[in-house]
C-alpha cells in the first residue's frame, strides 16, 4: 500500500516564528514528564496519566512522534490525555473512538494536526486542500486505534502512542494539547478537555542506513 499526503506549504517555505499563548495545563520539557489530570467531569474524572517524550523524529518530510504514558493507579486507562482533544474539524466520528488525536506538533505559531487518510473516494481541490468537501467519515487518522484500551494497566505500566505528521520545520518542537476554544463541539465541553504540553523537543533525524 502506497499513501500521498498533501500539505498547505512546504516546510522550507514556512518560516518558524510566533509563540504559544500561555498554557492551561501542565507544561514539561523533552527531559521532564508531566502529569495530567482528568479533572471532575466525564468518564475518566479524577484519573492521572504521567507524559513524557520518549521519541521526536523527522523521516523524509514527516515527523513522527513517541509519546510515553504511565498509569498512577491499578486498572488505568492511557487512553483519554490523547483522544478528548478540544474537537472540531479533526475528530472524525464514532468508528474511531478512542483513538489518538492529540497533540498537535507545533513549531513557532503553527500548528501541525496528525495525518490522515481517505476510506473513502473523496475528491480533494489541489488548489485549496482545506476548502476539500469531506466529513469526519471520510477519514481516518494515521495513528494508534484504541491506544491504551485493550487491557486496564497497574500503576507503573506504561505505553507508547506514536502520531505522524507532515514536516512543518524546526529543530526544537512543541507537542500540545489545548484548552478549550470556539471550535470545540458540545461533547467534549460536557466531558471536558486535557490540555498539556511538552515544549523545547530536540528533532532527531532518522537515518535508515544506521
Amino acid at each position: 500500500m502506497e499513501l500521498h499526503f498533501t500539505t498547505v506549504t512546504e516546510p522550507d517555505e514556512r518560516a518558524v516564528e510566533g509563540e504559544l499563548p500561555e498554557p492551561e495545563g501542565p507544561v514539561g520539557t523533552a527531559d521532564e514528564s508531566i502529569t495530567v489530570n482528568a479533572g471532575d467531569r466525564g468518564p475518566h474524572a479524577d484519573e492521572e496519566v504521567i507524559l513524557s517524550v520518549d521519541s521526536l523524529e523527522r523521516h523524509d518530510g514527516l515527523m513522527v512522534a513517541g509519546i510515553r504514558a504511565e498509569a498512577t493507579e491499578e486498572g488505568a486507562n492511557l487512553n483519554w490525555p490523547f483522544a478528548l482533544g478540544a474537537g472540531g474539524a479533526h475528530r472524525a466520528g464514532v468508528s474511531q473512538v478512542g483513538s489518538v488525536d492529540l497533540p498537535y506538533l507545533v513549531a513557532g505559531d503553527h500548528w501541525g494536526e496528525p495525518l490522515r487518510y481517505f476510506v473513502t473516494d473523496v475528491e480533494v481541490d489541489e488548489e485549496d486542500p482545506e476548502e476539500s468537501d469531506v466529513s469526519g467519515r471520510d477519514y481516518h487518522r494515521l495513528t494508534d486505534v484504541l491506544f491504551g484500551s485493550y487491557r486496564d494497566y497497574d500503576e507503573g505500566d506504561s505505553a507508547v502512542a506514536y502520531l505522524v505528521y507532515p514536516d512543518i520545520g524546526g529543530e526544537e518542537l512543541t507537542l500540545e494539547s489545548p484548552g478549550e476554544h470556539e471550535g470545540t463541539d458540545w461533547f467534549l465541553r460536557q466531558v471536558g478537555v486535557n490540555p498539556w504540553r511538552l515544549e523545547d523537543i530536540p528533532v532527531t533525524e532518522f537515518d535508515l542506513r544506521e
